[in-house]
Parts: C-alpha cells; structure tokens; sequence
C-alpha cells in the first residue's frame, strides 16, 4: 500500500545502459521516441534495469516534449500529454521506448487514476519522466510536432519565447523590429548621427567639421579650381582639447591636395606634415656635415659595426665560450670545448658579469634543429640547460591543475561521496533490502527493516546478483557496541547478533571436553553412597570423607595419608638419620661452604669495581676485570679523560678492552695485537662504538647528496633519498618507465609510458602478422559473434539472394552497412570490426526464398 514511506523513481534498464554507453563511446545519437503508461496489474512494482517491457503496459504513445532541465543538464525530462478520451485505468508504471523500440528506461510512481469522459469525469493528464543520464550530448532532442498535444504551459513558454516579457513600454521615434515584425527595441535620437544624417553641420561652439571656404571646382578633376578647407587634425569628440587636433589649412589644386599648413603638439608650424624652420628652431652652425662613418662625425664613444660580433657573421669560439671576457653575439663548432651536450652548431649571446668571471650564455642549435639552451656560469664551471618551446612541448597535452575528477576530465572515477564512501552514509528511508545497488547507509525510525530493537545503525549493503540478493553489515550508534549481520533475498532474511569482546567473553567459558573450571563453580548435591560417573560436590566428598574417619584429623584420616606423610618409606626413621649427616654446617661465604670453584664478589671487579687509580698506563693493564676510575691523575693511554669503567676481557693472550665514559653516552673498543701487550705499539687503535645517542643522524639533505661517510641513516632517509634521485623517465631524463596497457596502446592518448614489443604486435596495423581465413563452417547468420584476438580484424561476408531481402551488419550493436541486391545475385561486404567488439550479419538464414550465406572470410591472428 502506497503511504509516506514508499519509494519512487527511474533507472535505466540494461538495454537502455548499454545503449548510453554506446552513445557516449561512437557520439551515436541516441533519441527517446515514446512513452509507455501501465496499471502493473494493479500491484505496486519497483523497477528493474533487467525489465524489457513493463508489467502491464495501457497506453503507448509519441513524447509530446523532450528537453533538459535548465538546472541540471544531466537529467533529460521527457513527457506525454493523455487526452481526456483516453483512460479508465490507473498508471502505476512508466517505461520511455526509443526510436528502435527498446524499453531504455522504467519508474515507478504513486498511483494516478485516469478516468474517461463517460464516467462523468475527464482530464488531460500530463505525465513527466525525469531521467539521470552520464551525458546529454548525445540525447538528440527530436520530437515530431504532427503526431503530439501541446500542454498549456508549453505553448505559454514558446509564446514567451517569441514575445519574452522585456520590452519598456513606451513612444519611440525610432524602433527594431525582427523578421516577423515584432519590435524588439526602441530608441529616441537626439543627435545627427543617431538619425544617420551626415551631411548637415552639427551645432557648437567649436564646429570639429570640415566647412569648404570655395568649391573644388566643375567638371572632371582635371579642370577642377582651387579651394581652400579648414578642419582638424583628426575626427574626435568636441570633448577633445589636445593640441594635436588643431586646426589645419588644406590647399586643393586641380581636385587634389596640394598641401596643408598644420601646428604639430607644441605649437610648432608644419607644411606637408614637415617642420618649418626657421632662424628661430634652426641653427646651421650647431650640425654636422653628413657623412658614413662614426669617425666622420666625430663620435668617439660608438661601437662599430662587426664589434662583439653585432650586425656581422660571427666566427665560431675555438676553446671554451666561458672564458670570453666580454660581452659579445658568439657562435659554436666542433672547436668549442664547452657547447651544450650533443650540439655541435650553435649561435647565441655571451654576457659577462663582474670581472668577467661570471656569464649568462644563450645559444639556439643550427643545422635545421630547434633546440635552445641557457647556462649560467661562474669561473668556468656551469650546465647548459635545455629551453622548452612548442616544438619540444605541448601544453594542450597537459592537464590543468584541478582538484576534481571533472577538473581533469576524468569519466570513468567515482566522486567522493558516491555510494556514501568519505561522506556521512545517509538514512535508509523503508527497506534496507529493496536498496538495487551495494552502498554504505545507516538507519533510522524511518528504516524498515533494521535489527529488532535497534533505530540508529550504519555499515555496509553489498547487493549480487540483479539486485534481489544482499549482505548486510550493521553495527549500532548512540554508544552501542552491538554488530549484526544478514543475508537477504528478495527481502526476506533476519538480522543475526555478532559476538564481540564487548558481549562475549571465550575466558568465562569452559570447553565441553574436559574443561577447566574457576571461580567457586557449583554441582548439584548426590546423594551419600552414590556410585556413578554423576559430578561430585565438596560436600558429598566431606561427608564420605567424615563417615570414614569420624574424628581423626583430616591430615591423617586414612591410612593412605599417613603413608603419604611419610613418604611411603619403611625405613623412615634411618632415611631421615641419613640425609641429615649428608648436609654441610650452616656458613656464610663459598670457603665455609667448602666452595672452591665459585667466584666471590669482588673478583675480577663483580658487584663491586675495583678502584683505579689516576696515571695507570692501559697499556699494561692485560688482567680481566671490571674496574672504575674516578679522580686523580689521568689515565695514560686512554681515548679520552675525565671519570669512566675500563672493562679487561681474556688473559695475557690476545686482551682486549672496553672504556665506558662516566655521565655521557660514549663507549670506546680496542684489542692487542699481541700477547702481554706493554707499550701502544702492541695495542689496535680505540674504536668508538657509535649509537643513536652520540652518533648524529644524516638529515633529508644528507642523505640525498650522499657525501658524508659517519653519519649514519635511517631507512626512512635511504628511502627518502632513493625516490628523490628516481624520477620519471622522459624523453629528455633517464628514469622510471611505466609500461602501457594494452587499452592505452589501442587508445594511442598517452605520450609519457613505454610499449612492450608484444602489446606493439597486438597494436599493430590491420593485416600484420595476420592471414585470411576460411569461418564459413563455424559461421552463421543472425548470430552475434565476438572479437577476443586483442587486435582488430577485417571480415568478408558472401550471400545470395534469394527473394530480394535485406541485409545488415551490425558492430558493437550499430548498424553499419545494408544492401537489397536483386534476387539471385551473389554479392560481398567487407567491414573491420575492433578489438573486444561484437558483429553480427542479419539475414533470411535458410528460409524459404529467403538469403543465402555462402562466404564467411576473417583476416585475422
């Protein structure tokens, strides 16, 4: 029953999936023709995407409108207008039909009752279908206006189209009308040119026209008079008072301009746009003759042409550019010492800084290439680096920095929040079994079906299958520590309690098979004098125990005790007589015990160290032992000074030695390289023992330049260090390299990745590595096959024709060829069909009269 928890809305079916994606893959328009209305046999359906017609369909019929919501242009509106005589059913379905006739699309919706006429009532019913689609591009928008009704508000919208409410009411001189007369602006001029009238003087006080004091004259320009014209340097608006628009005086002569007297921007007189001089502005004696060459005027501080190679070919540099030790154009060959890498021909600028030690250098390669390379250099010593221009980089094939998926054009990824992944789950409003697809949600009042006692929950519902089988995954909120499973199909199943640590405890439970109890656990009484395998409690046990021993002690109450007690031993007496002379007198050292291979506290500086004076020499001291040196003289011989342990290890043979700093975290070891060392000559050198306290730890910098030979590094560091020196193999930089899949190398998109020889044989042009073969056995018609070779293929089919019927070709579902030919006329197609695509021939396979296959060829693999 339809209420306010039930669910509406509109899927794609898989045709009409697949279809999209088709669309969206070829740029195949994809157009939505009609649209079907249904009473679903008057239950309450849900859709399905696997649904091929709808459950009982009442009325089919052309869309009257199909458009895009202006909100949204991933949701296409379609609707259908039902006249009043049509009806007297109930719509509970729709299904959207395309111009092939496929169902593409089905939804549900509450129930509408569309009554006709004679049941004293009528209605023009408007049904709308608003559908989420990947892409609109490919939706073609066509509806054929002679087989359609148009509802009110769409002939109010077409009417407000035409005459859109934005027009200023009002009375104009002067209007814009379009082609069917409707205005479309108004205007009232004030001025000349707003009338269009360009032949009249405008009133001023500065006129800013061109007033003619005398006619050019009559007849042809030859025989045309003189005149005299007055007007400004240029046409601008009066609001213009820069000199430059002053007034000029032109002379015409015969109908042309002869000449002008102007006044340039500072007041000076022009004639012909020329200065005129005179002895006011010009002085013959303050210039120069002319003359051709710098020394010819007498200029002492120019640079002549050639110098630093300026307006001249340059002579290549024989050494090393780095050492011209003035500015200059420069060029290079096989002579320069230090061109750039793998350029022999260059030409560029050399510029010197300071004392000449310094350069910046700018070369570009000769010889037809189009590389360009800058260095900057001090005392000889600087890399040419490589310039990146349009020949070498392409910008368009790099993607501008984003932070969506949609920002870098990508399709094929899920947002953040799809399905409820980094986002809040949302609220399952009715069934968590009728959701079709798998998500993360969470429950509340208004969840249906949620665990038996529990409102606020969230996890997961994983679907299989069309969407009737689920799992679901529950743990509850609000402070809760209960989990739930289940596993549903067409939305029956129940929700299972988990055990967790929080409500089950293994360590309070005893196994069935010989358990072991703790705690004070508790059997029924048994009876006194029972005998079978029943459990016993302590009290029938003491209540046996007392009626056997009545009131003797309870050590001692049988006679298995006693001999217990004494061990089993007959001779206990002699045993105990025995055992006590074998045991030593009470002492308290090793000598009172007669210990003669136990070592005291003390020796060899155990428990407690033995004293070391300040001045003794390490050198002799070959005795093990653990000895503490605190004041006095230093040590001699010893890594370092100040109080400290010195550790003697072995005897006379070979010793070696340990020195521990007192108060800091250092410790240093040597050995002798002979027997009964005396002297530093018959010692190893101290080695410190370096540990995470006194031995620095390399920094990111460190570990990354790889100089330093005693700090030592981390594997953070190593790793750090190893992936700043990998870098991305480029054509320009050793690297990295990514191998392409096999669809990248198909797709051909991307520049930055390697091919393998095999996925390149796999690519390669149709017809390599490929031969043709005879299928006609293993062919038929109407018959969709795949091509699962990795690489496209070419196909030629032969039919005859039998009864002058149609044939078609159809790959990855489009129809791509078609022919009738006359009957019994063999005829051949040949068509390619891609890697993974589907083809199919359709015909009149062995009917009657009907077509013929009698040649099936591929050349393939």
């Amino acid at each position: 029953m339809t209420d306010q928890n039930s669910q509406f809305f509109a899927i794609l079916t898989a045709v009409g999936e697949a279809k999209q994606a088709n669309a969206n893959a070829l740029g195949v328009p994809w157009t939505f023709a009609q649209m079907g209305v249904g009473d679903a046999n008057n239950t309450e359906p849900v859709p399905s995407r696997t649904q091929t017609r709808l459950i009982n369909e009442r009325r089919r019929a052309p869309l009257n409108q199909l458009t895009i919501d202006p909100k949204d242009a991933s949701i296409i509106i379609a609707e259908q207008v039902i006249p009043p005589d049509v009806g007297g059913w109930w719509i509970r379905e729709i299904g959207l039909y395309d111009s092939a006739g496929d169902l593409v699309a089905v939804a549900n919706c509450a129930p509408s009752y569309k009554p006709l006429l004679a049941q004293g009532t009528g209605k023009t019913q408007v049904v709308r279908l608003n559908l989420v689609v990947t892409s609109s591009t490919n939706v073609q928008l066509k509806i054929d206006p002679a087989v359609v009704l148009a509802t009110r508000d769409y002939v109010d919208s077409k009417i407000l189209t035409v005459l859109p409410p934005n027009k200023t009411a009002g009375t104009y001189t002067m209007v814009e009308v379009n082609d069917r007369g409707v205005v479309q602006r108004g205007f009232k001029p004030t001025t000349l040119e707003e009338y269009g009238i360009v032949n009249a003087l405008k009133v001023g006080v500065t006129s800013y026209q061109r007033p003619i004091l005398s006619g050019l004259g009559y007849g042809s320009a030859a025989e045309s008079g003189g005149a005299i014209e007055i007007r400004e340097a240029q046409e601008v608006g009066a609001s213009n008072k820069s000199i430059a628009y002053a007034p000029r005086i032109m002379m015409h002569w015969t109908g042309v301009v002869s000449g002008d007297i102007a006044m340039d921007s500072v007041g000076q007189l022009q004639w012909k746009g020329q200065k005129l001089y005179h002895e006011g502005n010009f002085t013959p004696a303050n210039k120069a003759d002319k003359a051709t060459t710098l020394a010819g005027y007498g200029i002492t501080d120019g640079m002549p042409k050639g110098a630093g190679g300026l307006l001249t070919q340059i002579s290549p540099v024989q050494g090393r550019i780095s050492a011209i030790p003035e500015t200059r154009f420069i060029a290079t060959n096989a002579a320069t010492e230090d061109r750039p890498a793998g350029v022999t021909y260059a030409a560029g600028m050399h510029v010197t800084w300071g004392a000449g030690d310094q350069c910046i250098d700018f070369l570009g390669a000769l010889n037809g290439q189009e590389d360009f390379f800058v260095r900057s250099s001090y005392q000889g010593a600087g890399t040419f680096r490589k310039l990146w221009t349009d020949a070498n980089f392409t910008p368009a094939n790099k993607a501008d920095k984003a932070t969506t998926l949609a920002g870098y054009g990508i399709t094929d990824g899920m947002t953040k929040g799809a399905g409820g992944l980094l986002a809040q789950a949302s609220g399952v409003q009715g069934r968590i079994s009728a959701i079709p697809e798998t998500r993360f949600i969470s429950t509340s009042a208004a969840t249906e079906d949620r665990p038996a006692g529990v409102t606020y929950a969230a996890g997961m519902h994983v679907t299989w299958g069309g969407g009737e089988q689920c799992i679901d995954f529950l743990g509850t909120l609000n402070g809760q520590e209960d989990f739930f499973v289940r596993s549903s199909y067409l939305g029956a199943g129940t929700f299972r309690k988990l055990w967790t640590e929080a409500n089950f405890t293994p360590a309070l439970k005893a196994d069935l098979a010989s358990p072991v109890f703790t705690g004070t656990p508790r059997v029924p009484n048994v009876a006194t004098g029972t005998a079978s395998d029943q459990a016993a409690n302590t009290k029938f046990v003491m209540d046996a125990i007392s009626a056997l021993v009545a009131s003797s002690p309870s050590a001692l109450a049988t006679l298995n005790g006693l001999a217990a007690a004494l061990g089993n031993d007959a001779n206990f007496a002699t045993t105990v007589t025995n055992s006590l002379a074998s045991k030593a007198a009470k002492a308290t050292t090793l000598g009172g015990y007669g210990i003669t291979d136990g070592v005291k506290v003390g020796d060899y500086g155990l428990g407690i160290p033995i004293n070391l004076v300040g001045g003794t020499d390490l050198n002799t001291l070959i005795s093990p032992g653990i000895r503490l040196y605190g004041s006095g003289d230093p040590l001699v011989n010893a890594p370092m000074t100040g109080a400290a342990y010195v550790i003697t290890r072995g005897r006379s043979e070979y010793p070696h030695q340990e020195f521990r700093r007192i108060y800091q975290n250092r410790v240093f070891v040597r050995s002798a390289k002979v027997s009964n060392p005396t002297t530093t000559a018959d010692w190893n050198d101290w080695d410190e023992l370096h540990t995470s306290g006194n031995h620095v730890h390399a920094s990111v910098q460190e570990a990354q330049a790889g100089e330093s030979t005693t700090t030592w590094i981390s594997p953070l560091r190593l790793y750090q260090a190893i992936r700043s020196a990998v870098y991305r193999a480029t054509e320009a930089a050793l690297g990295v390299v990514r191998f392409a899949t096999q669809d990248e190398v198909d797709a051909g998109v991307s520049d930055a990745v390697a091919i393998t020889p095999l996925k390149l044989k796999k690519h390669s042009s149709v017809g390599v590595g490929q031969t043709w073969q005879n299928l006609l056995a293993s062919r038929s018609l109407n018959t969709n096959y795949t091509n699962t070779t990795g690489r496209p293929i070419t196909v030629t089919v032969g039919m005859r024709d039998q009864g002058a019927y149609l044939t078609e070709i159809y790959v990855g579902g489009v129809l791509i060829g078609s022919w009738d030919q006359p009957t019994n006329i063999i005829y051949t197609q040949t068509f390619i069909v891609p890697a993974g695509a589907t083809y199919m021939v359709s015909g009149n396979a062995g009917a009657a009269g009907g077509n013929i296959l009698n040649l099936w060829t591929e050349l393939r693999a």
